[in-house]
């Protein structure tokens, strides 16, 4: 076995670096790639289910000006939104059900479905 040349000795180095700096570049892109990817599903899933829950509450709620749907929104209003909220909305929700008056009530529920209420005729 001979002794390396002059040539040889100063690319012995350099030729250990290569692989070293592809090893560091693959463990780096994989480091920022796998939970990069991961999150970016879990993001996707969840605005898929709020997409599909938005697309449910906007055919459950698609005719607000029909009185007799107002009314029953009103109710459910009063039924399952907590009563601090209704209190902000009117000093009597009950009230307003029974005397028909119905627009805060519709707006609130629409609002808690995640529709934003449009412009609501009187009853």
């Amino acid at each position: 076995m001979s002794a390396p040349s002059s040539g040889q000795v100063v690319e012995l180095p350099l030729t250990g670096e290569t692989p070293i700096h592809r090893l560091a570049l693959t463990i780096g892109l994989l480091t920022f790639l796998i939970p990069t990817s991961i999150l970016l599903l879990l993001c996707i899933q969840m605005r898929e289910g709020q997409t599909r829950r938005l697309r449910a509450s906007r055919l459950v709620y698609r005719d607000k000006y029909n009185p007799e749907r107002r009314r029953m929104l009103a109710m459910r209003a009063v039924v399952s939104l907590p009563a601090d909220h209704l209190l902000k909305l009117s000093p009597d929700p009950i009230g307003d059900l029974v005397r028909g008056e119905h627009d805060a009530l519709v707006a609130a529920m629409l609002s808690e479905a995640g529709l934003a209420p449009a412009a609501l005729p009187a009853d």
